[in-house]
């Protein structure tokens, strides 16, 4: 993992593609030889998808859950979104570009919601990867930031602590009938080893729902199968990823998809058999 450039990084964290002029040129340069901000690129949707499914299919599993309990015991959200990206790749379909009918004028892709000529902001995308978010899930981040994960020379972490995610298990098992990811969120955040953000934490939750952990038997995870960015919502208001959106309480702990994750540790296999 390449050595933490603070400078680079708040550079980085200021950056906003509304108003990229914000970013002195200087700025600019010193953040992209840090290896944190890149030249604006134009890209098709075909090349994205292309290059989405290739990272994909670059990745190991088990570096990506690695990555996660890192992530999760270090507060490293970057780390954290890897996970995401992945899940929701897991089913990502092949396809070329299909816009929508209704849209005369540079119309979406019926599928993903990219353009059929894409603008692509490298930095704004490593922005919400370092803040371990993925807005609509689009094939450019997560092809990104699977890219970022696959560059690293290794994914052996010498002490990977599963503690503080068994703890959260133990959390969310504990959840009353009625518990909605909000509330959910709230009482995460108290416990003793979270240092999350109440942002940090919403994109936590989000990607156990990406994986299925969190789901009900209507609104499934991305490893059973793909839902497009139109996705259901379960209120107008809310800002919940999908299927998370949908959880409560009663739906429990998908034993299923977090033995499919997380199976392999020890720690969260006991866990699994004393549920």
């Amino acid at each position: 993992m390449a050595e933490f450039n603070k400078k680079a990084f708040d550079i980085l964290r200021n950056y906003r593609p509304d108003n990229p002029e914000k970013t002195s040129l200087e700025e600019f340069e010193y953040a992209k030889k840090a290896g944190l901000m890149y030249d604006v690129k134009n890209m098709s949707h075909d090349e994205i998808i292309s290059w989405a499914i290739l990272e994909f299919e670059c990745c190991n599993k088990k570096s990506i859950t690695d990555s996660f309990i890192f992530g999760l015991d270090n507060n490293l959200p970057f780390l954290r979104s890897t996970l995401s990206a992945y899940a929701v790749m897991t089913n990502f379909p092949r396809h070329i570009f299909e816009g929508y009918s209704d849209e005369l004028i540079n119309p979406h892709c019926k599928i993903c919601a990219l353009y059929e000529n894409q603008r692509v902001d490298l930095s704004f995308i490593n922005r919400c990867r370092w803040n371990g978010a993925i807005i609509w899930r689009r094939p450019d981040m997560l092809a990104f930031y699977l890219q970022q994960h696959n560059k690293e020379p290794t994914h052996v972490y010498e002490i990977l602590n599963v503690k503080l995610f068994i703890n959260i298990l133990d959390e969310i098992a504990s959840s009353l009938e009625n518990e909605t990811p909000s509330s959910l969120s709230k009482r995460l955040r108290k416990l003793k080893l979270v240092k999350m953000s109440v942002d940090e934490m919403k994109y936590f939750i989000d990607t156990l729902g990406y994986c299925g952990i969190l789901q009900t038997n209507e609104h499934v995870g991305f490893i059973y199968k793909f839902t497009s960015h139109i996705n259901p919502r379960k209120s107008r208001s809310s800002d919940w990823g999908y299927p998370v959106d949908f959880w409560i309480g009663s739906n429990g702990i998908n034993i299923d998809a977090l033995s499919y994750w997380f199976g392999d540790y020890p720690e969260v296999a006991n866990w699994i058999d004393n549920y």
